[in-house]
């Protein structure tokens, strides 16, 4: 039983760390962004876009609707495209906080394949010394993986890189003489409302580049919302089957007991009796019967019988 929970806990973080590639288990955290902005030429874009963060890069899935005042047109773009941290000079910080939790999550899953091979062993070992120290090792074994998960949920929850590639990818950075930022503002000034990263939560912004523009000032207004998602949970939940496992590995696993089948005889064997007792002489009982007496009635002799005398005589 604590063998098929350890292999479970082993997938949850294998597929949390990026192991199958399946998108939606090893995303960690994502991004939605809604905002409206229009320029000093009156042109407007509706924007709806979603990031998705994992352990190696993060998809960008965007929708913008561009409303054009010169000639009452719409126009709607819409793109899917996936981005290694570094990628064009962006979250750079966060690649190395994403390998580094991608290291611990794989020394964790030998741990776990490390107590499968263990608990494996004791099922034909007899003996209860080295049982002993075998329980010793999957316990330590147990606690080195709850503190490593503990200690990479912490080290990501932490930053991880992700809020310093916040400020400077969507608050904006100079590089050299030309300004950067996701809503193609031109000076940091230009904010009236700055999104404030988090974990969790929304933040509301707002900002008007009219002052430092060159050419033509936007001006915007929008929402973030930011969530973590099914990779980190399940990275996370493999701590339930490490401390269920840490729970039942109690003494009592040291003793190693044979267990009892009855011994019944193949079909078409025959059956030794039990062995005959000596014949022994057959003493006879003395049996007391008592019999009770009947009691009969016994007619008087005439000559006793009382005559009665006639009043005449």
């Amino acid at each position: 039983k604590i063998q098929k929970i350890m292999v479970a806990a082993a997938v949850m973080v294998a597929l949390s760390i990026g192991v199958g590639g399946f998108d939606t288990i090893n995303t960690w955290y994502q991004l939605d962004i809604d905002y409206t902005a229009a320029d000093s030429d009156g042109d407007t874009v509706a924007s709806k876009n979603e990031l998705k963060f994992s352990l190696e890069g993060f998809t960008v899935e965007y929708e913008d609707v561009n409303y054009y005042n010169y000639d009452g047109s719409t126009e709607t773009d819409s793109e899917s495209f996936d981005l290694d941290y570094g990628d064009q000079g962006i979250f750079e910080e966060s690649e190395d906080a994403g390998a580094n939790i991608q290291r611990g999550g794989y020394l964790i899953t030998v741990l776990i394949l490390f107590i499968i091979w263990k608990l494996q062993e004791m099922k034909s070992e007899t003996s209860e010394e080295v049982r002993e120290e075998t329980i010793t090792q999957i316990r330590n074994a147990l606690k080195g993986a709850g503190a490593l998960v503990v200690l990479v949920l912490l080290y990501y929850l932490s930053g991880a890189g992700l809020e310093d590639d916040f400020d400077s990818f969507f608050i904006g950075e100079t590089d050299g003489d030309y300004y950067y930022s996701f809503f193609s503002m031109d000076c940091e000034a230009a904010w009236i409302d700055k999104p404030e990263f988090q974990w969790s939560g929304s933040s509301e912004f707002s900002y008007n580049d009219a002052d430092c523009a060159d050419y033509y000032s936007t001006v915007g207004v929008g929402e973030m919302d930011f969530s973590l998602k099914l990779g980190f949970f399940a990275f996370a939940g493999s701590l339930v089957p490490i401390y269920f496992s840490f729970n039942n590995i109690n003494p009592q696993l040291v003793s190693f007991s044979v267990p009892s089948v009855p011994n019944i005889p193949a079909q078409g064997m025959a059956v030794n009796p039990p062995p005959f007792a000596e014949n022994k002489p057959v003493v006879p009982r003395k049996v007391t019967v008592q019999r009770k007496k009947k009691t009969e009635y016994q007619e008087p002799d005439v000559s006793v019988m009382a005559i009665p005398e006639d009043e005449e005589d």
